[in-house]
């Protein structure tokens, strides 16, 4: 169903890209086999579009045969869509031009770098932004890893000087994808207990992540909001879409 809904979008000049789980599984071809081994499912859709495409993004759902959520559309319109597949659990999560969860990432101008899912920079940022992360996500982010070099491009490496950039200006960020990398260093060795070198290609890029962000020149924002800490809360609760 994904890539019906994909192609379909890109007949249509529709700007949508998978996010989630499933667009780890798409952009880790060569180790999706880990993603069978851990037991991960993906029950569920995730795309992010385009807030101004949104009457052709709810038009190119409907005529799909999917039906719109009207609670949600009610209460996050501007944020986020789902749209229900009659007959079955199937759900497409459309959200609209940012990541809004623990820390809020702007995909407005930086959709269109890759397909079918946003960039591998985004993608990392888009798990690594959780505070209260889980075992599932670590694992995406340690095949994210295993699977792709990291560097200061777009093509085909996980973009540091992006994240950095982003992280080096919002300390909460920095504090979480921080903390989520230390958590994920944590599980490669019982996640790839049996590849010794596997595990020292993620170490390693772990290692680099984190030396990069310590060393980046932070902004003023950030030193300030250092000093305060974590006497105030430095991320957003994520609020339960009920559907």
């Amino acid at each position: 169903m994904k890539d019906k809904i994909l192609q379909e979008a890109k007949r249509r000049g529709i700007v949508l890209r998978l996010v989630g789980g499933m667009a780890f599984e798409v952009h880790c071809p060569k180790y999706r086999y880990l993603f069978d081994d851990f037991g991960r499912e993906f029950p569920d859709i995730d795309v992010v579009g385009c807030l101004k495409q949104v009457v052709e993004i709810q038009k190119l759902f409907l005529e799909l045969g999917f039906e719109e959520n009207k609670n949600v559309m009610r209460l996050f319109g501007t944020q986020r869509r789902i749209f229900e597949c009659p007959g079955s659990r199937l759900h497409v999560d459309v959200i609209l031009d940012r990541l809004r969860f623990c820390h809020e990432i702007d995909l407005r101008k930086r959709l269109e770098i890759d397909y079918p899912t946003v960039s591998l920079a985004d993608l990392f940022l888009s798990k690594m932004q959780i505070v209260q992360i889980n075992q599932k996500d670590l694992v995406d982010i340690i095949i994210l890893l295993l699977e792709h070099d990291i560097g200061e491009l777009e093509s085909e490496v996980i973009n540091i000087k992006y994240i950095s950039q982003l992280c080096s200006g919002n300390w909460g960020l920095w504090k979480t994808v921080t903390s989520n990398l230390e958590k994920t260093k944590c599980l490669v060795e019982k996640f790839l207990k049996d590849n010794p070198g596997n595990i020292k290609n993620v170490k390693s890029k772990i290692n680099a992540i984190m030396k990069y962000l310590q060393e980046s020149k932070k902004s003023l924002g950030w030193k300030l909001r250092a000093k305060i800490g974590e006497r105030i809360k430095w991320y957003h609760e994520v609020e339960e879409v009920a559907r």
